[in-house]
């Protein structure tokens, strides 16, 4: 009896691992895929930005949105998960000698701010980064995305997007990027094939549209 009993535990407890090591290998296939098609993406981006032959860096400021994309030709990328319009700040005021020899400045910053629901002054902020950017240089500012979290009430940043496009719009080097309209579906949600399952960041897809967006922008630039 007892024997039976120790071979149908051992039975069972194998089939519990057998059966989280199937779940595990089919979760790690779409995370080795998006890895893969990642690569691809950002490859062809830097193949893009070598081929532009800028004669100084584009910059880029950001979150963990910017950080993702890494080190690329031609640009310098200031980008760090977590960031808030206040480390956006510190960035901008650290590398003011870079910022005003920049071929561009791409900035998307303050999904962090709604996050933490650091609301108050919020504007204040944007308007600061705005001002300390040299006004020669051409700024191409990304809106806040869309996002999909308890955390992130999406009214909140659309009042942000407002105050971002109505600074860019006081500055005649500014392009603004709707992000909503480049990534949100018909109900201003981000649209799954652009975001990762967590609803906030992007998937490769997503990068793709939004880099392309980026240096398509740029190419209209004087």
């Amino acid at each position: 009896m007892r024997k039976r009993y120790l071979v149908s535990a051992v039975y069972l407890v194998a089939l519990h691992v057998l059966a989280v090591a199937l779940v595990a290998k089919v979760e790690a296939v779409p995370k080795i895929v998006t890895k893969v098609s990642m690569a691809r993406v950002l490859s062809d981006f830097g193949d893009r930005m070598k081929a532009r032959r800028f004669s100084h860096p584009v910059i880029f400021i950001g979150d963990s949105h910017t950080q993702t994309i890494g080190a690329l030709p031609n640009a310098l990328n200031f980008g760090a998960t977590g960031s808030t319009t206040t480390g956006a700040q510190i960035v901008v005021k650290r590398n003011a000698k870079k910022l005003a020899e920049a071929s561009a400045v791409m900035l998307m910053i303050g999904t962090n701010d709604v996050w933490r629901h650091k609301l108050a002054g919020l504007d204040d902020r944007l308007a600061a980064i705005e001002q300390d950017i040299p006004r020669d240089v051409t700024l191409i500012w990304s809106g806040i995305p869309p996002a999909n979290d308890v955390r992130i009430e999406p009214a909140d940043i659309a009042r942000a997007n407002v105050t971002i496009q109505k600074l860019c719009a006081s500055n005649p080097r500014c392009t603004y990027v709707d992000t909503w309209a480049l990534l949100g579906d018909s109900d201003g949600m981000p649209d799954p094939r652009y975001f990762l399952p967590d609803g906030v960041h992007f998937a490769p897809r997503g990068y793709e549209r939004w880099l392309g967006t980026l240096l398509d922008t740029l190419e209209y630039q004087p």
